[in-house]
């Protein structure tokens, strides 16, 4: 058959594998448990984005097929159109990001370590992190699903506030610098209070309980590598003579994830330069868009409510999400999304030899021998996640296969639901044993909350938020409480 003769077939069947991908069904209980906005009610909104651009080049396309256009021509016409609007979508994404319509900077501020420190008793590497300097802000805190499209039983979270945000001089949230302080604390959104008031960090209540003073570098996002840089541009100067290192269990035991742009070495000369302006470039003209993140605003605001209260097909893994818990003060619901469990779901033999733990165990070891070249003691705070306190109180309310279900959309190479069941308890404690045993090995001093939390989870304290994954300001004081016996006389007890 000649190309004439094929051309608008081909451009009919074009149309038909389009309108075919439009009416696929999405699997709607998976997107819902994973916290994933649904758009229209049925698309997830990575699908519907990949659609609409597919239905662009596809009409395109078709279009040139139906006026039987010759290959070649058809081929460069195509790549000329995407082509040109990729570059356009590039220009336009870094001018937003550092032209004249910049409207806001960065929330995070993110140096290299080298710049800020150039000599250390350890070895420095990366970047540093911290909030914008004398930053005061009061934000609205809403315990309850992110998505329009949500739970088909959603149970009211705790009640809506607002929250005070501030910083010192340096960016961190603490009421101003010191001159010196007894206690620095380090860690991610867990220490820095995230959800919660200043006042009711466990950071700032540690601090009433005790009369030290608490020194708050922790700050939201931050890994285990930025811990230490933190610790050596922002903390040693205070001469501290306790360092407090919280980690999180569900961020702090994984690789670096490179979601943040490289800052350029000093040592790496010129070459380091440009990579690192290659680099910051590719973020902002795609990963990092403004142009990208506006539309997805704009998406999730306008197409998310819309048909998203529709009946969502039976499930066995969601209908058991979110989950209750009985209590001595009532029934208490609690969400989490798959992925948090399945960080829990580590073989031990293997976890010890994963990069997860090996290259964060060295960074602690350093940030130990950095603090006792400053005269300071370290004290380790094991952070669980939700899953990981709650998941031992609602075993019985849980059936085996919507568990293996809900599992399964975090990691898809599962074992069957009646070996995947007690596998799963059997490993909730694994990153956990770990770590404990590498403080008895090392000598380190260490704390584990969970124990604590549970306990008071299992007595009616709601500690955790029903659907954001952090504590309330009930988990900062109890946070709080377990560590100011350890702390009394400046961590003599340690």
């Amino acid at each position: 058959m000649s190309w004439k003769r094929a051309a608008r077939p081909l451009a009919l069947a074009l149309l038909a594998g389009l309108a075919v991908a439009w009416l696929v069904p999405s699997d709607l209980p998976k997107l819902i448990a994973r916290g994933e906005h649904v758009l229209l009610g049925r698309y997830p909104e990575a699908r519907l984005v990949s659609l609409g651009l597919s239905t662009l080049v596809g009409l395109l396309v078709a279009g040139l097929l139906w006026a039987r256009v010759r290959p070649l021509e058809l081929l460069l016409r195509t790549a000329l159109v995407v082509g040109f609007s990729a570059l356009t979508w590039s220009g336009v994404s870094i001018w937003m990001a550092s032209g004249p319509v910049a409207k806001s900077k960065p929330r995070y501020l993110e140096e290299s370590i080298h710049e800020l420190v150039p000599e250390a008793p350890v070895e420095l590497a990366g970047t540093t992190r911290r909030r914008h300097p004398d930053l005061s802000v009061r934000l609205k805190r809403r315990d309850r699903p992110g998505p329009a499209r949500s739970y088909p039983r959603a149970p009211e979270g705790l009640p809506d506030a607002r929250v005070a945000l501030s910083t010192d001089a340096e960016g961190f949230r603490n009421s101003e610098r010191p001159a010196r302080a007894d206690v620095v604390v380090l860690g991610d959104s867990f220490a820095e209070g995230s959800m919660v008031d200043n006042a009711d960090t466990w950071s700032a209540l540690l601090a009433e309980r005790t009369g030290l003073r608490v020194y708050n570098a922790a700050v939201s996002g931050a890994s285990v590598r930025q811990y230490l840089n933190n610790l050596a541009a922002f903390g040693m100067d205070l001469e501290p003579g306790l360092v407090v290192v919280t980690l999180y269990e569900g961020n702090d035991f994984k690789p670096d994830s490179g979601r943040h742009w490289r800052a350029p070495d000093p040592e790496e000369g010129d070459w380091g330069r440009l990579v690192a302006g290659f680099e910051r470039t590719r973020l902002y003209a795609f990963k990092l868009s403004p142009l990208r993140y506006r539309l997805k605003r704009w998406l999730v605001q306008n197409l998310g409510p819309l048909n998203a209260d529709a009946p969502v097909p039976a499930s066995p893994g969601l209908d058991w999400m979110p989950v209750a818990l009985e209590t001595p003060a009532g029934v208490q619901h609690y969400a989490f999304e798959p992925k948090s469990l399945m960080r829990l779901y580590w073989e031990r033999a293997r976890f010890e030899k994963a990069r997860h733990w090996t290259t964060n165990r060295d960074l602690l070891d350093e940030i130990e021998a950095l603090a006792r070249a400053g005269g300071a003691r370290v004290l380790f705070v094991y952070a669980p996640s939700k899953p990981h306190v709650l998941m031992p109180l609602v075993r019985d309310r849980v059936p085996a296969a919507g568990l293996r279900e809900f599992a399964g959309w975090g990691d898809d190479d599962l074992p069957p639901a009646e070996e995947f069941e007690p596998l799963l308890f059997e490993r909730l404690e694994t990153q956990e044993a770990v770590f404990l045993a590498w403080c008895r090995d090392a000598g380190h001093a260490c704390i584990s909350l969970t124990p604590a939390l549970r306990g008071a989870m299992a007595a009616g304290e709601p500690v955790y938020f029903t659907y954001d994954q952090h504590w309330t300001r009930q988990g900062h004081e109890r946070v709080a409480e377990i560590l100011a016996p350890s702390l009394s006389g400046g961590g003599s007890r340690l």
